[in-house]
């Protein structure tokens, strides 16, 4: 009799533990975010991010792509679990970044938010190339000869065009305490853009290259 109810005992202890870390794997406690520190929050960086739901037992589980979790984001924009940087800010903007994630799991609903300030690292790089020459139209076809053994030779390819020049700017830099302001005036588009850095910038990249010649077009056949 004693061992029939040691063996229940046993039974039932087994049953009730694997229910519990059954049970407590599906118990969603809460969501937080991951991502790089250290990584370069700045004009015209991307910043890969991840949701994670943590369990009642420990576990977690990244539920980044799930449809349950809605993101919204202010600041930025976001798509795929990358968090895109403006890289044309048409004013002085207050460089933060906020992000707030809800998932819903049975019926429950968990929130969590995140502020990210810019911390200016990497480098400010300014792109204003000249755009490519165009393609060189192709050769017309050489006509069938009706009493000859060889058809006349297709049109040589048209030449591509010249590039274009890199834009023409005016730029003004100056300190206000620990930070430093950039107006960018693109004189070839007329538009302004407005960039902040500090210390943490490494350097400033203005890239005014011509664009390349377009490809010449082939010959006909």
């Amino acid at each position: 009799m004693k061992k029939h109810i040691l063996f229940l005992f046993i039974l039932a202890f087994i049953f009730s533990a694997c229910s519990i870390f059954k049970g407590g794997k599906k118990v969603v406690t809460s969501i937080s975010f991951q991502y790089d520190p250290n990584s370069p929050i700045n004009y015209g960086y991307k910043l890969p991010i991840k949701v994670i739901a943590n369990f009642s037992n420990g576990k977690t589980k990244n539920i980044t792509s799930k449809d349950d979790l809605l993101l919204t984001i202010k600041g930025a924009t976001y798509s795929n679990g990358i968090i895109y940087c403006n890289s044309n800010p048409i004013r002085f903007q207050k460089d933060t970044i906020y992000l707030n994630a809800t998932y819903t799991k049975n019926k429950k609903i968990h929130k969590q938010s995140l502020i990210l300030p810019f911390n200016y690292k990497g480098s400010l790089n300014f792109n204003y190339n000249g755009s490519r020459g165009k393609n060189g139209s192709d050769g017309g076809k050489g006509s069938t000869s009706l009493f000859f053994r060889h058809g006349k030779d297709g049109d040589a390819g048209l030449i591509g065009s010249t590039g274009h020049v890199g834009h023409d700017l005016t730029v003004f830099i100056w300190k206000e305490l620990s930070l430093y302001y950039v107006k960018l005036y693109d004189m070839t588009t007329d538009k302004t853009y407005y960039y902040k850095a500090n210390d943490n910038t490494n350097f400033y990249n203005f890239n005014v290259f011509g664009g390349n010649g377009g490809n010449g077009g082939d010959g006909g056949k």
